[in-house]
This record gives structure tokens, C-alpha cells and sequence, in this order.
């Protein structure tokens, strides 16, 4: 039998599970305080999969865990609380209430969540999941807790930031760049920078191809050179960055945010751009073929 859980009664369901002796957790992202969630390791069976590599989760609640009892895997995005008796599958990340999202303002976010027997199907999942990730290493750690200090402050509703970052002053891609420390080759061709040290990429994206769903954002590229032999000047910038972003940043860039003319994906004038302070993006496809990527915000 399945029973449907929300507000209070998923908050006490998942801290009763969260107590059992013998416990399994494959949930990406850990909050403040769910070690509190979890409590003793010792005389307990406990297993943790967790998204180190995502700035959702504090790593130094990560740090808590007996290292022999916890894993990453950097593609998990599953909330999965598996319990002696019971299962708990739901939206809600691990933190002190067993409901909240440390990083990005989540307080008022509904969560819901499904509690069913624990079954050998969903161990068996969880023990293949737990096969195919990785022990974490103190290099691990420090890694995290360093993008976890420099991570940007996200509004929960990410569209009410846009007027004010565009009203009161008229800004151009160059300055947009110089916002972030970054420089451009050329103000009049350029979409991509890099600051001087290395250390940052920018971007720039139009604000009507990236898709949000819930709180992370996703960005695909079109390629626009598709009647073109040649690369222009500015693409291969762009790619250069790219591959500099993938290679030596994480995989990191920064956001200059366009708005354009008119409709057509394939002829486009910039209208308006300004710098998306709140947004950080991860490159997580590039094909250096065409110049064309996908990214996604590192905050979800």
C-alpha cells in the first residue's frame, strides 16, 4: 500500500525513516543540520549516495559522514530514503526538517513525497547505484567547500531579479564582461570572455532559450553557422572558452544575459544583455564540431 505525504506528515515520515537501523539514502543534495536528520552511525547500517559536485549540497554536512558510509555520484538528482520498513521517494532534499534546500531561499517550496514497503527492487537499485559511485576524498571535500563558499546567492523566483538588473543603466557585452573581470577580444564580435588569471569564463546566453524547471535552469545552444563554411571571429572565441571552461574551470562559466529584437532563432539582434549575477551555468555537452552546448545552472 502507497500513501501520498506531504507538509508535516512527509516532514515526521522521512525523520522516522531517517532513525531506522538499518538505512539507505541515495538523495542528492544535504542541507544544514541533516546530520541532526540522521544522527548516530554507530550500531547502524548506513548507507549514503549523495551530489557532492553539486552546490546544492553543503559539503562540510558531507564531511560529518564516517567516510566508509557515504558516496558521490555527480549525476544523482533522486531523493530516494530507504528504511527497514519503509520507503520514502520525494522532492524533498535532506536538511534539519527533512524538507529544505540550503543555498536558495527555499522556505515556502511544497514538497510531496510517496511512502510504500520496502521492497528488494528498490534495495537492489540502490545497491547498484551504490557499486557505480564514488569514495570521497578529503581532496574531494576540500574541492567542494571551496565552491561551496564562493557559490552565488539564488532568488528562489529567478525571474523577478531580470527588470532590476536591466532598468537604471544601459549596459553593453563589453561592460557586461568587465562586470565579472572578464575580457573580450573584440567589443563589437565578441560572446565570450575570459578573465585575465584564467579562473573565469563568461557567456553570453539569450534569455529566451534558457528553460527553467523549478529551480534549475538549462541552456542548448543552436548552431547559427549552419550556411557557413567558415567559423566567425566570435565563435571561435566562444568555442575556445568553452573548452578552456570545460578543462581548467569545472566546467563553470558566468552569465551575460541577452534579450533580443525579434523572434527568429537564426538571425537575431541583440535588444538588450546584462550581467546574471545570480547565475552560475556548468558546460555539460560541447560539440566541438559546430561550437553548440548545453549547460545547466549549478543550483536546482
Amino acid at each position: 500500500m502507497m500513501e501520498f505525504l506531504t507538509g508535516a506528515a512527509l516532514h515526521k515520515a522521512v525523520a522516522t525513516i531517517a532513525k531506522s537501523k538499518r538505512l539507505r539514502c541515495a538523495v542528492a543534495f544535504w542541507g544544514a543540520g541533516a546530520e541532526k536528520l540522521v544522527g548516530e552511525f554507530k550500531h547502524r547500517d548506513i548507507k549514503i549516495i549523495c551530489n557532492l559536485n553539486h552546490l546544492g549540497t553543503n559539503p562540510r554536512v558531507v564531511a560529518a559522514f564516517p567516510r566508509a558510509c557515504v558516496k558521490r555520484h555527480d549525476d544523482l538528482h533522486a531523493k530516494v530514503y530507504i528504511g527497514s520498513k519503509y520507503t520514502i521517494v520525494t522532492s524533498a532534499n535532506a536538511s534539519a526538517d527533512g524538507l529544505g534546500f540550503e543555498g536558495v531561499e527555499a522556505d515556502g517550496w511544497i514538497e510531496a513525497g510517496i511512502r510504500f514497503r520496502t521492497s528488494q527492487e528498490i534495495v537492489a537499485w540502490f545497491n547498484r547505484l551504490w557499486t557505480i559511485s564514488e569514495r570521497i576524498t578529503d581532496a574531494d571535500i576540500d574541492t567542494a567547500i571551496r565552491a561551496w563558499l564562493a557559490r552565488p546567492k539564488i532568488p528562489r523566483r529567478p525571474l523577478e531579479i531580470v527588470s532590476s538588473q536591466v532598468n537604471g543603466r544601459k549596459w553593453t557585452r563589453q561592460a557586461c564582461f568587465q562586470h565579472f573581470d572578464a575580457l573580450c577580444r573584440n567589443p563589437r564580435w565578441s560572446w565570450s570572455a575570459r578573465s585575465a588569471d584564467g579562473k573565469t569564463v563568461v557567456m553570453t546566453m539569450w534569455e529566451d532559450e534558457i528553460v527553467w524547471k523549478g529551480r534549475t535552469a538549462t541552456y542548448q545552444s543552436l548552431s547559427r553557422n549552419v550556411t557557413r563554411k567558415r567559423k566567425r571571429p566570435g565563435e571561435t572565441e566562444r568555442l575556445e572558452n568553452l573548452k578552456w571552461a570545460r578543462d581548467h574551470c569545472g566546467g563553470l562559466v558566468r552569465v551575460v544575459m541577452m534579450t533580443a529584437t525579434n523572434k527568429d532563432p537564426y538571425s537575431r539582434k541583440i535588444a538588450t544583455c546584462y550581467p546574471a549575477d545570480h547565475l552560475i551555468m556548468r558546460i555539460g555537452q560541447l560539440d566541438e564540431g559546430n561550437g553548440t552546448f548545453r549547460a545547466e545552472s549549478v543550483t536546482s
